[in-house]
């Protein structure tokens, strides 16, 4: 044996695959970005799924600035640092009321922003690539601002889930996950200390 390892085509279009999202977020590195464009030169399933991908990444911008969600929520730990900084230290616990009362709000902003893009558009809530027969249940999943991108890629490979929406300007993403999966999905994604929240978007954000 020449200790050769061949990659099978079926290899080099999940990584391909796995990557888009983060393709048409302009945020991949450099080899990352030439490993999918190459790819993406003669997969035309793969092609099909960016110009998706960045259907629902213009919907979601234009129904955001529409709702004046965005505006509100950009900078929340800015937010935070200042009126930290303005409040006394007697009132600590009436500023954690206040700020779970606005985190509460901006959760609730985020998953009714999603619903409206996504569930409007029934080719959006049954769109898969690999099993298009498969429809799965919606997951938002807001990611700690300090979440790297390859933590982020780990966490949503080892859930079995998919990103098929996102990321919005608060680091919310919607990702799909088989049905039988969900429960396991949910609790890993739950009890990472990169994830800030995840909602049921396919029940209307019951937790």
């Amino acid at each position: 044996m020449s200790g050769r390892v061949i990659k099978f085509e079926g290899s080099i279009h999940a990584e391909a695959d796995r990557l888009l999202p983060w393709y048409v977020n302009g945020t991949l590195q450099a080899d990352e970005q030439l490993h999918v464009e190459r790819h993406l030169a003669e997969c035309a399933g793969c092609q099909h799924e960016v110009a998706w991908l960045r259907e629902v990444q213009k919907e979601f911008a234009a129904q955001a600035e529409q709702d004046d969600v965005s505006p509100k929520m950009q900078h929340p730990h800015q937010r935070t640092r200042k009126q930290r900084s303005a409040s006394p230290a007697s009132s600590m616990w009436r500023r954690r009321e206040k700020r779970l009362a606005w985190l509460a709000v901006a959760q609730a902003l985020i998953i009714l922003a999603l619903g409206v893009i996504l569930l409007s558009q029934p080719h959006v809530r049954y769109h898969t690539l690999s099993a298009p027969g498969d429809k799965g249940a919606l997951l938002v999943v807001v990611f700690d601002a300090q979440t790297h991108e390859a933590q982020m890629r780990t966490l949503v490979r080892e859930s079995g889930a998919r990103i098929v929406g996102g990321p919005t300007a608060e680091g919310a993403y919607v990702l799909r996950v088989p049905d039988a999966r969900e429960a396991s999905a949910r609790k890993i994604l739950a009890g990472s200390p990169q994830v800030t929240l995840v909602e049921d978007l396919s029940s209307g954000g019951n937790p």
